[in-house]
């Protein structure tokens, strides 16, 4: 993107381009923004920037992580779905299941799916949706243990299905609305949702 400048590299501190950051933020320019791989790293690096630059009214410094930025650019997209958080998620993948035990042989021996085994299926779904995986994609993936284990993947591709049926067409999870984002993001989505940004650190 054309005037927009990214500052990156591997560095001890989340921190590290501080000095130029607070800078930009006590002459009150607008105009960066800061990504940080964790929502504490946030939090604390949203109330540093208050502290430090008290004379500038910040009332929301544009501070986040990857994810909360790429789940801002899906919302203003075109035909963008309702997210649905990743409670929300472990509540429809444990409905599924419990709906689901006696066919979905590969997550139970026949009783109602234990809490451990809900949390452990959501995870590997919350991966595979970030990755792109809906029923679809899953059915062609190509794994040299696909053909040696066919119950798990085919139990896998019923609960996609399940979570595609789910959400029909007025619904996304937020690792796939974040795959989604980060796969059609353009220019103008961009320059849309951040105007005067030139600096991202």
């Amino acid at each position: 993107m054309p005037g927009l400048k990214i500052y990156a590299g591997s560095f001890q501190s989340y921190y590290f381009f501080s000095p130029q950051i607070f800078k930009s933020a006590s002459a009150k320019h607008n105009d960066f923004l800061v990504i940080l791989p964790v929502n504490r790293a946030v939090r604390l690096y949203k109330r540093k920037l208050i502290d430090v630059c008290p004379d500038t009214v910040i009332i929301n410094p544009p501070v986040f992580t990857f994810d909360d930025i790429l789940l801002q650019l899906y919302r203003i997209m075109p035909g963008a779905k309702r997210v649905i958080s990743g409670e929300m998620l472990h509540l429809i993948v444990e409905h599924i299941l419990d709906q689901k035990i006696n066919e979905l042989k590969y997550f139970s021996s026949g009783g109602l799916p234990a809490d451990s085994l809900v949390k452990k299926t959501t995870e590997i779904i919350t991966e595979l949706r970030r990755f792109g995986y809906d029923s679809n994609t899953f059915e062609n993936l190509q794994v040299s243990d696909k053909n040696n284990i066919p119950v798990k993947y085919n139990n896998f591709k019923m609960l996609l299905s399940a979570l595609d049926e789910h959400f029909s067409t007025h619904l996304i999870d937020e690792p796939f609305a974040m795959h989604t984002a980060a796969k059609s993001l353009n220019e103008n989505q961009f320059h849309f949702k951040f105007p005067d940004i030139k600096d991202i650190y």
